[in-house]
């Protein structure tokens, strides 16, 4: 499980999402966790129109199922 902190990064997280995004428009991006961050991050992710890129799963307890359907 993962918390949506400011520790993690998040801001460089949608920096990054955001340029990816803009050369790669098949992308998709998952996030796992929940926290204090999530409402700060939603807003960032609404900011750059990137919600149809990004999912925020919320809580999970089977990472390793998420990791393994993942590519990166």
């Amino acid at each position: 499980m993962s918390n949506l902190r400011e520790v993690k990064g998040l801001d460089i997280f949608r920096r990054a999402a955001a340029a990816v995004i803009s050369e790669y428009r098949d992308v998709h991006f998952v996030i796992v966790g929940e926290g204090d961050e999530r409402p700060y991050l939603e807003s960032l992710i609404e900011t750059l129109n990137i919600g149809s890129h990004v999912t925020l799963l919320g809580k999970q307890t089977d990472i390793n199922a998420i990791l393994y359907g993942s590519d990166v």
